[in-house]
């Protein structure tokens, strides 16, 4: 798996907002791993969608196991039934998901490659049209596979958990509120991202406000 480094990420964060600055302290330079293969990186986040982190890698390592050496390909995962992939606590309604994305890409229906190519709104318009693949969804795409850099993924709970808690936002905080902090992180606002998850994961981040002020570089 490839590893995604940017200290030019790393530096524009620390001194452009001070919350990131303490998670950039503790954790160093942004490194975001990369799932190169684009159905992998799509099952993953299916399986991952609407869990916390450690519920979604007890899912994906019971999914991985009911394929040889943990490997897992369309054709494989399309012979699949749902009935078993649901033995690896996987909801119905997210099997049927994978199944049908294993389906749309043996049917060549998905082009992969020409994904690489367009813009992230784009990105994001071709993939929400596949069942089961929402913005979210797609915004992990994004990040994890094609490695771009400025996605702000404005509904996932994680992020905004770890930001109400950098800046003391109360729990009726709107969309607006997060996407006001985040406007400071730009051109890198995966690297920013990241750097939540990674503040949640590691248990740095408790109840009281590290920064409610973000500052110009």
């Amino acid at each position: 798996m490839a590893t995604l480094r940017s200290p030019e990420a790393t530096r524009h964060l620390y001194h452009s907002d001070n919350g990131l600055r303490f998670l950039i302290n503790h954790i160093g330079e942004v490194q975001i791993p990369l799932e190169r293969d684009p159905f992998r990186m799509l099952v993953r986040s299916i399986l991952s969608q609407q869990l916390s982190s450690s519920a979604a890698r007890t899912i994906k390592n019971r999914f991985d196991s009911l394929f040889l050496n943990g490997k897992f390909t369309a054709r494989s995962v399309a012979t699949l039934k749902a009935e078993k992939i649901r033995t690896a606590g996987v909801s119905l309604q997210k099997a049927q998901f994978i199944i049908s994305l294993a389906e749309n890409v043996l049917a060549g229906r998905t082009d992969f490659k020409a994904l690489t190519t367009m813009s992230d709104e784009e990105v994001v318009s071709i993939l929400t049209e596949i069942r089961g693949i929402g913005r979210w969804t797609a915004q992990m795409f994004l990040i994890f596979s094609l490695g771009r850099m400025n996605i702000f993924p404005d509904n996932d709970s994680g992020v905004k958990s770890a930001m109400r808690k950098l800046y003391g936002l109360d729990k009726g905080a709107e969309i607006k509120d997060f996407l006001s902090i985040a406007e400071a992180w730009r051109p890198f606002a995966t690297a920013g991202s990241w750097y939540c998850w990674q503040g949640i994961d590691r248990g740095l981040l408790g109840s009281k406000p590290i920064s409610g002020k973000r500052e110009t570089a």
